[in-house]
Parts: C-alpha cells; structure tokens; sequence
C-alpha cells in the first residue's frame, strides 16, 4: 500500500507542475513569446503528460478514480498528510481508530470530513515516542 501512496503522492506533485506551467506558459504567450518558444514548451509539457500516463497505470484503479474526482474538484491536496492526528487539507481530527489504519498504511484511509487520500507524516514526537518505547 505505501507503493500505491508514493505513486499517487508522484501524481499529484506531477498535476501541480503541470498546472503551473500550462499557466506560466499562458502568461508567457500573453508577453510576446514566440511560436518557436512555445512550440518546444508544448513538447515538454507533452513528455511530462507521458510520464504522468505511465504512473498512471501503476495505481490501483479505484485509488486512481478517487484520486482523479478529488483533484478535480479541489484542483489540489487530493492526497493529504496526517500530522498529530490531523487531516492537513481540512484541518480535522482523524478518529482515533483511523490514526492508526492511517499509520499502519496497510490499506488506503480517507479523510471522513473532506475525502482526502491520508498519509501519515511522523513527527518529531512520534520518532521520540517510538524510541522510548524501543527502550523498554
């Protein structure tokens, strides 16, 4: 399962870079840029496409449809850290059960509030935790 979250955490940051260079390269077109400029900015962003298709295909398919519907309605944080038990894309305590599914990344947990792919993010207490009770 955590193959399966770095794989969409690849996604995601893939999407983001997309995004952010179709606008960039709108802004650019809009100052002058010339057709040559645009033309090799448009095959790159065409190699970037290619390879967000191949992770693509890696991810389980219902992880991927849920993925995909999160994105889009939210056009980012589909996929989101859990950091002291808190969803960081609503900003919502995590049941307590869920934590440690969610810990454990042993299966796919979501948000109950607002949906998003959860993943854990250990903290500084929680490696401190974890080596006081290596202690014992």
């Amino acid at each position: 399962m955590k193959e399966q979250l770095r794989l969409v955490s690849k996604l995601q940051e893939v999407d983001r870079l997309l995004n952010r260079l179709s606008d960039a390269m709108e802004d650019l077109r809009g100052d002058g840029l010339s057709d040559d400029d645009i033309h090799c900015i448009t095959k790159e962003l065409e190699l970037i496409a290619e390879s967000k298709g191949e992770t693509k295909k890696q991810i389980r398919r219902d992880l991927l449809t849920h993925y995909e519907r999160f994105y889009k309605r939210h056009n980012d944080n589909a996929l989101a850290k859990m950091v002291n038990g808190v969803c960081q894309a609503c900003f919502v305590a995590v049941p307590s059960s869920k934590r440690m599914r969610v810990r454990q990344a042993k299966q796919i947990e979501y948000c109950e509030n607002c949906g998003a792919i959860l993943v854990f993010e250990e903290t500084e207490e929680d490696r401190e935790r974890q080596e006081e009770l290596k202690k014992k």
